[in-house]
C-alpha cells in the first residue's frame, strides 16, 4: 500500500482534456468512473504492474483506450500521464 498519491500537473492537464472531449459525447461520467476505478487498483496493488520504461508502470482503462503512467518512489505514487492510446506522442 502507498501513503501518498500525487497527480502531476501534466497528468492533470491530460485528464482534463480527456474529460472535456468526452463531455461532447455525454460520456465524461463514465470516463471519470473508469479513471477512479484504475486509481483504486493502483492504491491497492501499486506493484501489480510491470515496469515498462524508466521505472514507470502502466495500467489500462477498462472501457476507454487510455492508460495511466505512474511511478512509485518510497511510499508515494506519482501519476505522470493519462494518455490516449489512439494518439501519436
Amino acid at each position: 500500500m502507498v501513503d501518498n498519491f500525487i497527480v502531476l500537473e501534466t497528468a492533470r492537464k491530460e485528464l482534463h482534456q480527456a474529460i472535456c472531449y468526452f463531455k461532447l459525447y455525454d460520456r465524461s461520467t463514465d470516463f471519470i468512473k473508469d479513471f477512479e476505478s484504475q486509481i483504486e487498483i493502483i492504491k491497492n496493488m501499486p506493484y501489480g504492474f510491470q515496469i515498462r520504461y524508466k521505472q514507470v508502470r502502466i495500467i489500462n482503462f477498462n472501457h476507454f483506450k487510455y492508460t495511466i503512467h505512474y511511478k512509485i518512489e518510497d511510499t508515494t505514487v506519482y501519476i505522470l500521464h493519462v494518455l490516449n492510446q489512439s494518439q501519436s506522442y
